[in-house]
């Protein structure tokens, strides 16, 4: 898998301030905000409520859905596996649904993929406790994030549950 793909940073206990010792410099332009280090350009990638208080950084290009995929089953550093986690969420939840699914079908789920579903079940969970009750609100709720409107689907908040459901459903077996 080569170099790392993510940064995770926990402002709690002052780590950025260790990376910026390192040389990480934040840049902003417009919109959009980057940072500078290890001669990559890094941006940053949302991350659910059980990392509050942290930040993940992810270099640019981002990883494909695949090479996602193969961090979440295969890496052995968990910074990786949590900015895989989070970039799977964000970005492609229908696709990892739909490999979840054919890997029960073809019973392909070993010891070590359950493991890393029951660390994604933690994240997935206090996620879906806050969604559960406002599927039958408006298709869409505004939230105010650092000054960025984001936009929350009904769609999106259905996948995310039929996500949980196909966990529970793993981790009954």
């Amino acid at each position: 898998m080569g170099r790392t793909n993510f940064i995770f940073i926990n402002y709690r206990i002052g780590e950025y301030k260790k990376y910026e010792k390192k040389g990480m410099i934040k840049e902003k332009n417009l919109n959009e905000t980057h940072y500078l280090y290890d001669n990559s350009i890094w941006v940053e990638i949302d991350m659910y409520k059980y990392y509050e208080g942290c930040m993940m950084l992810a270099r640019i290009p981002l990883p494909s859905f695949d090479e996602l995929i193969q961090i979440f089953e295969k890496s052995s550093i968990e910074e990786e596996v949590i900015g895989a986690v989070s970039l799977i969420l964000n970005e492609h939840l229908e696709n990892f649904i739909i490999k979840i699914d054919d890997n029960i079908n073809s019973g392909s789920l070993n010891k070590k993929i359950i493991k890393r579903i029951k660390y994604l079940r933690k994240i997935v969970f206090e996620e879906t406790e806050d969604l559960i009750g406002t599927l039958n609100e408006k298709s869409e709720d505004i939230f105010e994030d650092s000054d960025v409107l984001i936009l929350s689907s009904k769609k999106n908040r259905e996948e995310m549950l039929k996500l949980s459901q196909k966990i529970d459903l793993i981790l009954s077996r």
